[in-house]
């Protein structure tokens, strides 16, 4: 998680750091309500735990 976000700590806005981390960790992406939601996420959360968030969902535990 953290050498997830230390590639994307020069994206200068948040909305790019998501769509990064969604096309590096699920290969897509991100909807435009999954940008909303890790929006309000990164308020109070900084952007390894994010990652940290993405690579725990289902997603990618019981990707084939």
């Amino acid at each position: 998680a953290r050498a997830l976000a230390e590639q994307v700590a020069g994206e200068a806005r948040v909305e790019e750091k998501i769509q990064t981390l969604y096309k590096k960790v699920f290969a897509r992406t991100a909807t435009p309500e999954e940008v909303t939601l890790g929006v309000q996420y990164l308020e109070t959360a900084d952007i390894a735990r994010y990652a940290q968030a993405l690579l725990s969902t289902n997603e990618v535990i019981f990707w084939p």
